[in-house]
């Protein structure tokens, strides 16, 4: 398994850079001032963080609503 990161800043509106990633199957992450969905892009559930989340936090009482 291997993974990239690109730091990007993005004069546009989020929302567009949202749908260019969306078309790629990529993720991203906002961390600029309070983002109304900090994830954004083509989301995939990965099966190693449901595991450690299932084993840290059993009753989801950290998990995001």
């Amino acid at each position: 398994m291997a993974g990239n990161l690109a730091w990007i800043a993005w004069p546009h509106p989020v929302a567009l850079l949202d749908g260019i990633l969306r078309e790629q199957t990529l993720v991203g992450q906002v961390l600029t001032g309070q983002p109304a969905a900090p994830f954004i892009g083509a989301l995939a559930p990965n099966a190693f963080e449901q595991r450690l989340r299932s084993v840290m936090d059993p009753h989801a009482r950290f998990s995001e609503s």
